[in-house]
């Protein structure tokens, strides 16, 4: 878990497609015995409204 935020902090300008893969890579890793779904939606919701990315629904 470290490793994928300490890269996502590195990471300037943030995509579409990165922050896909960087949800992708939180669910594999299922950092929480539960509620990791809801959680990585909720990032990945959040940050595509930070950068200015129209979110959808997963």
């Amino acid at each position: 878990m470290k490793l994928l935020l300490d890269e996502y902090h590195q990471v300037k300008v943030k995509r579409l497609e990165y922050l896909i893969d960087f949800y992708v890579q939180f669910e594999h890793i299922r950092p929480f015995q539960d509620g990791n779904g809801r959680v990585g939606r909720l990032l990945f919701f959040k940050e595509c409204l930070n950068h200015s990315i129209v979110p959808f629904v997963i």
